[in-house]
């Protein structure tokens, strides 16, 4: 009989004493390890060496994929106090789709009061996996700076999108709670985007228009 697999949707784990990333899988309601090995991520999601912090972002970008991996191998366990390990040969070759880790489409600065918090950190790498996956595309080089508003109430996180060949930039201001499930808010996301894509389109026109001022 099929087993009823879910994923909750928790942070990952660097585990230093397996070079592994862990989270978590309830199979049949009941809680089941799972590990990615850091030669599976280098192997086929692009992290260039045994970096914790690299390698959490790694499986953040690519967790649909390593998910439904886990997913695949887990109804092959039967052991319920078992767990799950996903090394290099568990994920098929055509599946590679990162480029080399020295290409990096969107460069990020992320302030020190942003870095002293834990769990703020972890939403902002997910939203930066975000802007990498669904939207910098290949030949832009975008800057995404990220800082805390000091407020009388609850603390806002400000997000500034360059575009590093134009110099065209925008902002917006994000709450714990808009950060917490960027993909059920994604229109303020899209939002900055196109804002930003705007801005880059009306720098470039000028700059072609002065261009052929100058050659007139």
């Amino acid at each position: 009989m099929p087993k009823a697999i879910e994923f909750p949707n928790a942070a990952p784990q660097w585990v230093s004493s397996r070079d592994c990333v862990r989270f978590f899988a309830l199979v049949d309601g009941q809680v089941l390890q799972c590990f990615v090995s850091v030669e599976a991520l280098m192997d086929h999601f692009g992290i260039g060496g045994r970096d914790s912090d690299e390698a959490v972002r790694a499986f953040e970008m690519h967790r649909s994929t390593i998910q439904a991996t886990a997913n695949r191998k887990t109804e092959t366990v039967e052991n319920r106090g078992s767990e799950v390990l996903l090394r290099s040969d568990d994920f098929p070759r055509q599946a590679t789709t990162v480029p080399s880790p020295r290409v990096k489409p969107l460069t990020t600065n992320i302030s020190s009061a942003i870095r002293k918090d834990p769990a703020l950190l972890s939403q902002i790498d997910q939203a930066n996996s975000i802007l990498n996956e669904e939207y910098v595309r290949p030949g832009m080089r975008i800057t995404a700076e990220w800082d805390v508003l000091p407020t009388s109430g609850e603390p806002l996180v400000q997000l500034v999108l360059k575009d590093d060949e134009t110099e065209a930039s925008v902002n917006n201001l994000f709450t714990r709670d808009d950060l917490n499930d960027l993909r059920a808010g994604w229109f303020s996301f899209f939002q900055i985007w196109m804002n930003l894509t705007d801005a880059r389109g009306s720098r470039l026109r000028q700059a072609f228009g002065s261009t052929v001022a100058v050659g007139e």
